[in-house]
């Protein structure tokens, strides 16, 4: 890796999101206590409803991360954002830009996506960060693409 102390890095824990969810999975199994200290005939529902827990609760506790440190760009998987479980990590020089990419919703708001990119048709494509396209979502991707560009000297172009 390059200069440790030049680094673009977005991680998941950062965001508010993943805490209240955390929050809300810890909420929701103190609610499901009665389904299975209730008698047999609530068990089935109690079993299923720490089931769809579970899973939610496996897959909060594998946020990514994502970094730039000036020659690779790099995606790792955490355990509860701590302990890297799984890491990728592609050279820079595949990659040719970054851009600004809107995404319509259909049940929320546009996302807007900082993606490093190569010119050619095929070539590959890093989703580096996503944010809501609301003003204040619009201004942290621009400064984002902007402290990635300046990093990975790359351009930013306009995105589709």
């Amino acid at each position: 890796m390059a200069n440790s102390d030049r680094m673009v890095i977005r991680r998941g824990t950062d965001n508010l999101a993943w805490w209240l969810f955390g929050a809300g999975l810890l909420t929701a199994g103190a609610w499901g206590l009665p389904l299975i200290e209730g008698g047999l005939e609530h068990n089935f529902y109690g079993v299923f409803w720490y089931t769809m827990l579970a899973a939610g609760a496996f897959f909060w506790a594998l946020p990514t991360e994502q970094l730039c440190d000036g020659e690779h760009l790099i995606r790792r998987t955490r355990l509860f954002g701590l302990f890297a479980l799984w890491q990728r990590s592609l050279p820079l020089v595949q990659f040719t830009a970054i851009r600004l990419e809107q995404e319509p919703n259909l049940f929320r708001r546009d996302s807007v996506w900082v993606m490093v990119v190569g010119d050619e048709e095929g070539a590959p494509r890093f989703a580096f960060a996503q944010f809501p396209a609301s003003k204040a979502g619009i201004a942290k991707a621009a400064a984002l693409a902007e402290a990635l560009a300046a990093l990975a000297r790359l351009p930013v172009r306009s995105g589709d």
